[in-house]
């Protein structure tokens, strides 16, 4: 299995559908599908190219976790929340654009991904969860939305190589360990 095409037919999967489907590809998710479920796509170790089409508002807790070889990644602007290690440890995102109605970004949710060089967040960013960006080793800049209100803990600990973040006003709270190790 190394390419999938979900039709328009499907209204819902579960969880863990495509659980360790090492060979798998790539995959178009139609926008007859609102969630995409926790774990859909644990582990899928060559999963390269996802195409989330427009209508889907939730990337649900784990459903990309692992996927080390995911390089292109379409997310639509219908999406509202990433769930907790949404994309933990996917090896090959280089770059990531938060749609603009994204509320919520999940703790962990891109931590570990060590290539990763540039993060848009989305203009409507009111939560970043805990350690959610930790151990991007490759981040340099980050500039957090307006919206946003408190930083959580340890959400950029382990970015060594940040030189600049821009921290707006109305961020009322910085809690502990956000820029730790950060050198």
């Amino acid at each position: 299995l190394t390419t999938i095409n979900i039709p328009n037919s499907v209204k819902n999967i579960d969880n863990s559908v495509f659980f360790h489907c090492v060979k798998l590809k790539s995959i178009i998710i139609p926008n007859s599908i609102r969630i995409i479920p926790k774990s859909t796509f644990y582990c899928c170790e060559n999963l390269s190219d996802v195409l989330i089409s427009d209508g889907i508002e939730e990337i649900g807790e784990m459903a990309f976790q692992e996927c080390k070889s995911l390089k292109n990644v379409v997310v639509p602007d219908s999406v509202i929340n990433i769930g907790d290690s949404a994309f933990y440890q996917c090896d090959s995102l280089i770059s990531f654009l938060i749609p603009k109605n994204v509320v919520n970004i999940g703790n962990y949710a891109f931590a570990a991904c060590s290539n990763l060089e540039n993060i848009g967040l989305g203009s409507n960013v009111k939560n970043i969860g805990y350690y959610a960006f930790r151990h991007c080793i490759k981040l340099t800049e980050v500039v957090i939305p307006k919206g946003l209100q408190v930083l959580e803990r340890g959400v950029f600990a382990d970015c060594s190589n940040i030189v600049k973040i821009n921290i707006p006003e109305g961020v009322e709270s910085i809690f502990d360990s956000v820029f730790a190790n950060c050198d």
